[in-house]
């Protein structure tokens, strides 16, 4: 009884490993052939994925350079956006006829010259009749801005004048005055370009709404002019019967009321020159001194469009009819 039992567990025991290995259903030849391709494919993603890692490096390189690039071209664009240019063109044609009864207000006709003083003389008797059928005009002006710094910039205005077919004023224009300092591109003249308005603002003063000015001054066109030439914006300093071009300065102050119905405002003194005499003699007959430019510009209220300003402006030693080169 107990040798049965005994033959019995040994072939219980012997018949295990069979039955594993049956349940297996793999030699070793299989395995190691198994191991042998997941090594190939081990080696085939590295492989692919150090191909990878150089494309990216490669992408980053470009990246980098990208970066360096921008880097470089950061401080250019900053500079270019600095500057701002805009102007405008017009095209003019005008039509005159004047019918003369009276001589008074009209060119009279010249009958000589007084030796005494050398000018003209002239007779009571009119020229005529006045007419021009046609006068056409072109003006061209171009603006600039450009800000420094932060409280510094520069604004700037070119412009052209001329009529058709012409490079110097049309007779009857100017009232008979060459082009001078306070005429040029208010008159028609030439082709040239000059320079109409040059000035640099220095804002915020001391960290204070007080600001300095230094230039060819916006004395020109201003307030309502700008409504006339279809502008909603101010384009000026002084009220338009202020409409004379100089060089000058500015020190202001701004302000705001506090409430929206009077908005804001500030109040400006304003000096410059519209002749200078140059080097003088004291036996130069018919001296002439500078002429100079002072007063103050106060913008009381501006809210929306709703502005009251008031000014007062004094000049200094007007001359009648100043030296020109040409003559």
């Amino acid at each position: 009884m107990v040798k049965k039992f005994s033959m019995l567990a040994l072939a219980g025991l012997i018949a295990l490993p069979a039955m594993a290995s049956a349940s297996a259903g793999k030699t070793p030849q299989d395995l190691t052939s198994r191991i042998d391709q997941l090594s190939r494919e081990l080696d085939a993603l590295k492989a692919q994925l150090a191909k990878q890692n150089e494309t990216i490096t490669e992408y980053g390189d470009t990246v980098d350079d990208m970066s360096d690039m921008l880097d470089e071209k950061s401080e250019s664009w900053d500079l270019a956006a600095r500057f701002k240019f805009y102007g405008d063109f017009r095209a003019r044609m005008d039509s005159y006829h004047a019918d003369t009864l009276f001589s008074a207000g009209t060119p009279l006709r010249m009958t000589g010259i007084n030796p005494a003083t050398g000018m003209p003389t002239y007779a009571g008797v009119s020229q005529g009749d006045q007419n021009n059928d046609t006068l056409f005009t072109n003006r061209f002006r171009l603006n600039m801005r450009v800000k420094a710094t932060e409280n510094v910039e520069f604004k700037g205005r070119l412009a052209m004048y001329k009529a058709w077919g012409m490079q110097t004023t049309p007779k009857g224009l100017g009232n008979g005055y060459p082009i001078f300092d306070g005429s040029v591109t208010r008159q028609p003249s030439d082709s040239a370009l000059y320079v109409d308005r040059a000035f640099v603002n220095w804002n915020n003063i001391g960290g204070m709404p007080i600001w300095f000015s230094i230039g060819r001054r916006p004395t020109t066109d201003g307030p309502p002019a700008q409504l006339r030439m279809g502008s909603d914006s101010r384009m000026a300093t002084p009220i338009a019967y202020m409409d004379y071009p100089f060089d000058g300065i500015s020190l202001g102050y701004a302000y705001a009321w506090g409430n929206d119905m009077l908005g804001t405002g500030r109040i400006r003194f304003c000096y410059g020159r519209g002749f200078e005499d140059g080097l003088q003699f004291d036996n130069e007959a018919n001296k002439l001194n500078d002429t100079d430019f002072a007063g103050f510009s106060w913008d009381v209220m501006k809210s929306g469009h709703r502005f009251m300003n008031i000014q007062v402006f004094e000049v200094f030693n007007l001359f009648n009819y100043p030296n020109f080169q040409s003559d």
